[in-house]
């Protein structure tokens, strides 16, 4: 179940990433065959089948697979841009770095961001469970009433 669901995840995430890049290639580039109705859309198809064949390819996780399958995602859309949208080389250059370099930053943000969630998680838990068994919080536990320690004289009040 739980396979199916991160499949699920990772063919909404490449759908979500193939319609950011054809509305950021749109913004900077016009494609060559600019009649076709829809002919945008060709790079948001061209990224997702992009991603199937690399994700086939470089299956490992190791760091010179990583970095061989993101050379390798870079050089296909770099051909991609060449092939289908007019400019100059260094426009085409500069969306697929652009794109790539996007892409991994969210990537790195969203791991940092589940990282910190957690070691925050993990300090407060912590906290917490020091701070229940302490003993100057098993009076007020004990008895119901609020518990406040005078700070000046040293004194438990209830």
């Amino acid at each position: 179940m739980a396979e199916w669901v991160m499949g699920l995840i990772s063919v909404l995430l490449c759908l979500f990433e193939g319609y950011c890049i054809q509305s950021f290639f749109g913004r900077f580039a016009v494609p060559k065959l600019c009649r076709i109705r829809n002919a945008g859309w060709a790079a948001g198809i061209a990224w997702i089948v992009i991603r199937a064949f690399s994700e086939g390819l470089f299956s490992d996780t190791d760091s010179v697979s990583l970095i061989m399958e993101l050379l390798f995602t870079f050089c296909t859309l770099f051909v991609f841009c060449v092939c289908w949208y007019q400019g100059n080389v260094l426009l085409k250059i500069f969306l697929a770095v652009q794109f790539i370099s996007l892409r991994e930053l969210s990537f790195w943000t969203g791991y940092s961001l589940i990282y910190i969630g957690n070691e925050m998680i993990e300090a407060l838990a912590h906290k917490a469970g020091a701070g229940m068994a302490s003993v100057e919080y098993l009076p007020a536990v004990g008895t119901g009433k609020k518990y406040r320690k005078s700070q000046k004289y040293g004194i438990q009040q209830f």
